[in-house]
């Protein structure tokens, strides 16, 4: 019901924005709020509403942020991928880690690639360096760029109908990522691998994985 809801919210916001109706109809609708407090991954159609809505302008700072998060990277590390770090031959980005992460090299699909290297040119064409930053300032401590990078999600996702949700984060898109890989594999390690993480227990933890469930 709350995907639901999220969806026409976003429908009905961009026919606003277009001029098309001055009613949203699910501003009235109740809906009971969900039982999960805990920061949760997004759904596969939530996945895809905010991949809709982060396209929503150029310079294409958004849909690049939430590409690389949606590749399974963290919103602590975005802060430092720099053009050089993106292979456009192999298609991967080579995330640098964090106190809490190891450095490891993700894989772009085919979305994230067509994003992204429009980033990379809209930033080459500004007379940026191959170490320029991707989705945000070089300027700033560690937590001052990761929460540059939270404003950033936190649009992608008011656009896209989700703020109301329970559970929904910055981190929810990577999370999603590791979700996906846990779903195709069935193994919590390959999961913990492409988030960086040193522990299965947080690992499952990010992905709503109860290990008791194998007991």
């Amino acid at each position: 019901m709350h995907n639901r809801r999220a969806a026409l919210r976003a429908f009905y916001r961009t026919a606003r924005r277009l001029n098309l109706t001055l009613e949203d109809p699910t501003t009235d609708v109740a809906v009971p709020d969900r039982q999960a407090t805990a920061v949760r991954p997004l759904l596969d159609d939530e996945a895809a509403l905010v991949r809709l809505f982060s396209e929503h302008a150029t310079p294409t700072r958004h849909a690049a942020t939430t590409a690389l998060l949606l590749a399974g990277a963290h919103t602590s590390e975005l802060g430092y991928i720099r053009i050089s770090d993106i292979d456009i031959t192999a298609h991967t980005v080579w995330a640098h880690g964090s106190t809490k992460h190891r450095a490891r090299q993700l894989s772009l699909d085919t979305w994230a690639r067509r994003v992204i290297y429009q980033r990379i040119s809209h930033l080459t064409e500004q007379g940026a360096s191959a170490e320029a930053i991707v989705c945000t300032g070089s300027d700033g401590s560690d937590a001052q760029r990761q929460a540059r990078v939270c404003v950033t999600v936190r649009d992608v996702l008011t656009r896209a109908g989700l703020t109301g949700a329970a559970g929904i984060k910055p981190s929810s898109l990577t999370a999603h990522a590791a979700r996906r890989v846990f779903e195709e594999t069935g193994r919590i390690e390959t999961a913990a691998q492409l988030t960086g993480s040193g522990s299965l227990d947080g690992t499952a933890a990010l992905i709503g994985y109860r290990w008791s469930q194998d007991a």
